[in-house]
């Protein structure tokens, strides 16, 4: 029987196969790689001699390990677009990030530092934020009140409001409430719903303007039909007691229902009382107000949580329920609500 000798391909151990055997598949017994040899392969293989360095470490691919190489790349990709997506947005809704003092949060101060320097409004903004809640800086309520004033003389209208309250409120620098209003008006007439809601306040309580309820009714207007939720009350009010305007329950709940959709408090209980009461002429609607003292009294309101118990035990608006009408009495109570205490006591609790 004839053999040859070679070495094998892959990892060069020296082989000695049976001459049949040529140009058929065999597999290394080291490395167990499979090939065929054939004479011409055979003779550059011997010439070559062992593989080495580099080519020592190719190996045929395998279907498992291309499905593994496309996994890791996929995993390092979603890995890097995360990494970029925390990066880039602000937790804070627009305010700047929690910072503290190092390297990085500093970095970012400079560059909020260089860019207000510069004249850029939002950054000016942006720094008297810092200095106003001392986020990552100490509170300083002058310099808060210099860089609101600096964004503010750029037209951004969140540092005019901002700036009016420093004045209003004396921080940061001597309290005045002409230069408040000043700045509220600015921020009002730039479509900042909160300045336009505090302009319809200093007019209705008249003390550096006159009293003037139809600016009023004209400011609250303007930032009720905005969203904003005190002007939207306060428009309530006007319609239900004819400041400014023309007696209207009807437009009076429904702007007491716009700021109560809008989780304002007192909306909440003064809608609940006109449904329980029939105010104004208003038909009582007992599930409508259990349905609004019960806003409130989740809120903690003890006057809502007296009435919630109340609806409860007479059973208007809601199945009555005992057990329900001590709970919210109780709740009441722990906040000290007079009436709830009597509640309780004649129920013997």
């Amino acid at each position: 029987m004839a053999y040859f000798e070679f070495k094998c391909p892959f990892c060069g151990q020296k082989l000695r196969v049976d001459e049949s055997l040529r140009e058929k598949r065999m597999k290394c017994p080291k490395c167990q790689q499979q090939f065929v040899l054939s004479e011409r392969e055979k003779a550059k293989r011997q010439e070559e001699g062992p593989p080495s360095g580099f080519r020592c470490l190719i190996r045929p691919l395998t279907m498992k390990s291309v499905i593994f190489c496309i996994l890791f790349f996929v995993v390092l990709i979603i890995g890097f677009c995360w990494m970029g997506i925390n990066g880039c947005f602000d937790r804070k809704g627009g305010r700047p990030p929690e910072i503290t003092n190092t390297g990085s949060s500093k970095s970012r101060y400079e560059r909020d530092l260089e860019s207000a320097t510069e004249g850029d409004g939002r950054a000016q903004y942006r720094l008297a934020v810092r200095f106003a809640e001392g986020n990552g800086v100490e509170k300083d309520a002058e310099k808060a009140a210099h860089w609101f004033r600096k964004s503010a003389e750029n037209g951004n209208s969140e540092a005019q409001l901002e700036l009016g309250r420093c004045y209003e409120q004396g921080k940061g620098v001597g309290k005045d409430k002409e230069r408040a209003l000043y700045w509220y008006r600015k921020g009002a007439e730039n479509g900042n719903t909160e300045a336009q809601y505090m302009l319809g306040v200093y007019y209705f309580l008249g003390e550096v303007v006159e009293k003037d309820p139809g600016k009023v009714v004209y400011w609250y207007r303007k930032a009720a039909e905005n969203g904003n939720a005190e002007a939207q009350n306060s428009l309530g009010h006007c319609y239900q007691f004819g400041n400014g305007v023309e007696k209207d329950m009807g437009k009076a709940l429904y702007w007491y229902g716009k700021a109560a959709e809008n989780g304002h408090l007192r909306s909440q209980w003064l809608l609940a009382d006109i449904y329980f009461s029939g105010t104004g002429g208003v038909p009582k609607d007992y599930a409508k107000a259990a349905y609004w003292y019960r806003k409130g009294a989740e809120k903690g309101d003890s006057g809502c949580q007296f009435m919630l118990g109340l609806c409860y035990i007479t059973g208007r608006g809601v199945s009555e329920d005992m057990n329900q009408a001590v709970y919210w009495f109780r709740k009441s109570a722990d906040q000290g609500n007079d009436l709830a205490k009597m509640a309780l006591k004649r129920l013997g609790y």
